[in-house]
């Protein structure tokens, strides 16, 4: 995946932890896509509830376990891209 990313001028990298709105909006403009003001206001009123119950606000449990020896290897990749994904957003690409 990190040799996919960096070899394809079109990657973008994305983060659950970033938020809906953050997701949307950065794949709204990588891929050219302009979102009216009173459709981002819709999407974030939406974005505050939990998405398999509508009527309920989303509150996120956070989970603080410690990771598996046998995910080493696949947190070292996550890592990999989380540190590209960040030069990403930082040189506005």
């Amino acid at each position: 995946m990190y040799q996919l990313a960096t070899a394809h001028p079109q990657y973008l990298l994305l983060n659950y932890a970033q938020g809906p709105m953050a997701l949307t909006l950065q794949t709204a403009q990588h891929a050219g896509i302009a979102l009216s003001e009173t459709l981002l206001a819709q999407m974030q009123t939406r974005s505050q509830f939990h998405a398999k119950r509508p009527g309920e606000a989303f509150a996120e449990k956070m989970n603080h376990q410690s990771i598996p020896d046998s995910l080493a290897t696949a947190m070292a990749y996550y890592h990999q891209l989380e540190i590209l994904r960040l030069q990403q957003s930082i040189a506005g690409k």
